[in-house]
C-alpha cells in the first residue's frame, strides 16, 4: 500500500521541502514514516506544517478454493471456501466464511480486514446443467397379445418407482419390470449424485390385445 501526502499553501510560488530529501508538491510513502514539510515562498520566507505519522499496513491476501467438482447438475452444489474466515463480501453478496453454490456463475469474494484494508481474491466459475432425464427401453413389441409380455428396463439408478396409468405398482422398485396389462408406464427414479439422472421418465406405452378363441362346430 502506499499514501501520497499533497503539500498546500496559502499563496502561490510556494516550493514544499520534505524530511524525506524530496522537493515537490507531493510525496509518496511506501512505509510507516513520520514526515515532515516546510513551505518555502519566493521570498525565502518558510513555515514548517505539523508533522504527519503515516502508518502504512500490509496488503491483506484472499483466495477461495472450491471443495468439489464445479460442473454440476441442476440439485446438486458445491460449497467455495475462503481463506479468510471473516470479513467476506462474496460476488452473491453472502458476508460468511465459504458459500453454497447451486447456480450457475463466476464466484470471488472480497475481503477486508480489521484495518480496512481490502484485496479481491481469485475468481472460480460454476457451471450447472439440466440432469439427464431417466428413460425406459422395451425388450420387444409394445404391442402384445394377452398372455404375452415385454421387459421394460429403466436406467440405472439408485431408487426405482414405477407407475401404470399414474399410479404406483405395488413392489415394483427394481430396474427391470415386466408389463402384462395396457397402458401407460414411467419410472421415478432418484440418485446421490444428480448427474446420473432424477425425476420422472417419459412414459411408454403397452398395448394389449385379446386373443381370439377359435372352436369347430359341425354342420
Amino acid at each position: 500500500s502506499i499514501v501520497v501526502l499533497m503539500g498546500v499553501a496559502s499563496i502561490d510560488n510556494v516550493t514544499f521541502q520534505w524530511n524525506t530529501g524530496a522537493v515537490s508538491s507531493s510525496q509518496t510513502i511506501s512505509e510507516n514514516n513520520m514526515i515532515e514539510m516546510t513551505a518555502m515562498s519566493a521570498d525565502g520566507c518558510g513555515v514548517q506544517a505539523q508533522a504527519v505519522e503515516v502508518i502504512v499496513y500490509p496488503t491483506p491476501e484472499v483466495a477461495i478454493q472450491a471443495t468439489g467438482n464445479t460442473s454440476l447438475c441442476t440439485g446438486s452444489s458445491v460449497e467455495i471456501i475462503s481463506t479468510q474466515s471473516e470479513g467476506n463480501v462474496w460476488s452473491n453478496d453472502e458476508t460468511t466464511g465459504s458459500i453454497i453454490v447451486t447456480e450457475s456463475g463466476v464466484y470471488s469474494t472480497t475481503y477486508t480486514d480489521l484495518n480496512g484494508c481490502s484485496a479481491v481474491s481469485n475468481e472460480i466459475n460454476v457451471n450447472v446443467s439440466d440432469a439427464p432425464a431417466p428413460t425406459v427401453s422395451a425388450s420387444g413389441n409394445t404391442a402384445i397379445c394377452s398372455g404375452e409380455s415385454v421387459d421394460l428396463t429403466a436406467s440405472s439408478s439408485e431408487t426405482y418407482t414405477w407407475y401404470l396409468n399414474g399410479t404406483v405398482i405395488a413392489d415394483a422398485n427394481m430396474a427391470n419390470l415386466v408389463a402384462t396389462e395396457s397402458g401407460s408406464y414411467t419410472v421415478e427414479v432418484t440418485n446421490t449424485d444428480a448427474c446420473n439422472g432424477t425425476g420422472m421418465s417419459s412414459p411408454i406405452f403397452i398395448t394389449v390385445t385379446e386373443t381370439p378363441t377359435a372352436d369347430f362346430t359341425a354342420i
